[in-house]
C-alpha cells in the first residue's frame, strides 16, 4: 500500500516526495516484510489469496487517488461509488465461489445490517474524507496502521502471541506512522 500510494501521488497528482517520507515509506515496508516473516514468505508460491490481496491493495490505493483527486465531486457522492463498486466486486467473486449461507436468527442479521450500515458507512466516510485531504504517498504510510489494529486484534481477541519479528515490524510500522503523522502537513515532505 505505501509504495504505491507514494507512486500513484507522484506520478498522478504530482506529489512531492521529501526525505522523511521516503523514510517513512522504507519502514512502512520493512515493517509489513517482517510482520509477514520476511524472505520465508516467499518460500512457497502464491496462492489465489495473495493475488486477491495484491490486487485489493492496488485497487484501493487506486480509489484513495481516485477520491483526492475527485474533490469537486461530493463526498456522498464517492462513498456510494465505493460501496457500489465493491458489490461489483462481491458479485463477481460469487462466481468464483459461492458460499453456503448460513442459518442464523433474524437478530444476527439484523446486527449484521446494523453494522454495515454504521460501522462500515462510517469507516467508508471518514476514509473517504482523510484520502481527500491529506495527501496520497502520506495516506498511503498512515492507512498501513490498519494491519497493526489486525495483528492486536488477533493477540487481544484471537488469543494469538507475537514473534520477536512481528514486534520489529510493528515498532517500524508505529516508526513510520509517527514520522508522517507528526509532521506539519505544509512541512518538510
Amino acid at each position: 500500500l505505501p509504495a504505491w500510494g507514494v507512486l500513484g501521488g507522484k506520478l498522478f497528482l504530482k506529489e512531492r516526495l521529501g526525505t522523511r517520507r521516503l523514510l517513512a515509506v522504507a519502514l512502512c515496508l520493512a515493517g509489513v516484510f517482517t510482520i509477514v516473516g520476511g524472505v520465508e514468505a516467499f518460500s512457497e508460491p502464491l496462492s489465489f489469496a495473495d493475488v486477491a490481496a495484491f490486487i485489493a491493495g492496488l485497487a484501493y490505493t487506486a480509489a484513495g487517488i481516485t477520491n483526492r483527486a475527485a474533490k469537486a465531486i461530493p463526498i456522498a457522492s464517492r462513498t456510494l461509488a465505493s460501496f457500489v463498486g465493491g458489490g461489483i466486486v462481491a458479485y463477481v467473486g460469487l462466481a468464483v465461489h459461492t458460499p453456503e449461507i448460513p442459518s442464523l436468527p433474524a437478530s444476527t442479521w439484523g446486527l449484521l445490517c446494523l453494522f454495515a450500515f454504521c460501522w462500515l458507512m462510517g469507516g467508508t466516510l471518514l476514509t473517504t474524507y482523510g484520502v481527500t485531504n491529506v495527501q496520497a504517498s502520506r495516506a498511503a504510510v498512515l492507512q498501513v496502521g490498519e494491519l497493526l489494529v489486525a495483528v492486536v486484534s488477533a493477540v487481544l481477541i484471537g488469543g494469538e502471541s507475537l514473534s520477536v519479528g512481528e514486534y520489529v515490524g510493528g515498532a517500524m510500522i508505529v516508526a513510520a506512522t509517527l514520522i508522517e503523522a507528526l509532521r506539519k502537513q505544509s512541512g518538510d515532505q
